[in-house]
């Protein structure tokens, strides 16, 4: 199901032959051995996914791979970096993935806490709305940006697929956010 190539930097390679630094592979498992986004992914030929939090670039490298178009956003400056790495691996897929440095939920500068590991995987997180991570938690700053203002920047009228993976984005979510999400 998934190759590991060992160089200089060790890389896995899935089924499909999408690529990540094994370093930086967030969760893989979960989208293309597991499959857990299959249900709702069967058809993305030519489609928009909007992606909030893309983590370092499974989930859009996988709806690219199923034919999608994806705005891929990210909060976390350390996964946002081990996405563009990964999208350098697939130079086809990456053609189809708008990556943004970016929280979704609100139309303003957000600081948030992350866990104080230096990459936030799928064991570790972030949040802007809830400290968990107590006093050595790491404190950042990152431009926000609502629905609204994502489907007006990128001149979006209609988008296929929503995903969210934000820890608590999704409660600034107004119902003329998705009165355009199919």
């Amino acid at each position: 199901i998934i190759k590991v190539i060992q160089s200089e930097r060790s890389i896995i390679e899935t089924a499909e032959g999408v690529r990540f630094y094994l370093d930086v592979s967030g969760s893989v498992v979960e989208a293309f051995v597991r499959r857990i986004h299959d249900q709702y992914s069967n058809d993305l030929m030519n489609k928009i996914v909007i992606d909030v939090g893309a983590s370092v670039g499974d989930t859009p490298l996988y709806f690219a791979s199923k034919g999608a178009t994806v705005y891929a956003f990210e909060m976390t400056k350390n996964n946002f970096e081990g996405m563009l790495e990964n999208l350098k691996l697939n130079p086809e897929l990456a053609e189809k993935i708008t990556p943004v440095h970016c929280a979704v939920g609100k139309d303003e500068e957000i600081t948030y806490s992350q866990d104080s590991r230096e990459l936030v995987s799928a064991c570790g997180g972030s949040s802007f709305i809830t400290n968990k991570y107590g006093k050595n938690a790491v404190v950042q700053k990152v431009q926000g940006m609502t629905i609204k203002t994502i489907l007006n920047k990128y001149n979006l009228s209609s988008v296929h697929l929503l995903k969210l993976d934000c820890k608590g984005c999704e409660f600034f979510l107004t119902k003329e956010d998705i009165e355009n999400i199919k």
